[in-house]
């Protein structure tokens, strides 16, 4: 078995020294055409200057496009609370029924405290209190403070 690796090493090491003379000259080749091929770039100021006047260019018409995209949602938005009040408006112009204009306010209240009433709710839940607590930390900035140590 180890004979079997020693010759391998050495056929590899044959192969290597028999390539590696081509390989070493075709790299330096390779290298030194694309070495010609990518002259340094060098930019005039006629160049610069394109660049630069597109580049604003495009900003601008894109904020112009932003601004037309933004007015037509409003006009969308515009529209929609324009068909909303002509809705209101028409509702409010339909006939009232004659049933429901003889309810006053005080039966309005009276059927809504019996509806809060029926629905579970005590009397107690409806009535809010309030009680204060005197000493808690966040009411009182004395309590917020460090004692000083008694100096004897």
């Amino acid at each position: 078995m180890t004979n079997l690796l020693i010759l391998a090493q050495d056929a590899v090491e044959q192969i290597v020294e028999e390539i590696a003379p081509v390989a070493d000259t075709a790299a330096v080749d390779l290298m030194g055409a694309v070495a010609e091929q990518q002259a340094p770039a060098t930019m005039g100021w006629s160049e610069i200057l394109w660049i630069t006047l597109i580049g604003f260019g495009l900003v601008f018409c894109v904020l112009v496009l932003l601004i037309y995209i933004i007015k037509i949602f409003g006009l969308v938005h515009y529209r929609k609370q324009a068909l909303a009040a002509k809705a209101a408006e028409a509702a409010a112009k339909a006939p009232v029924s004659t049933a429901s204009a003889t309810i006053t306010d005080e039966k309005v209240a009276v059927i809504a405290a019996t509806l809060y009433l029926a629905s579970g709710a005590s009397r107690e839940e409806g009535v809010l209190t309030f009680a204060p607590r005197r000493n808690s930390a966040w009411s009182s900035k004395l309590l917020t403070l460090t004692q000083l140590p008694e100096r004897k």
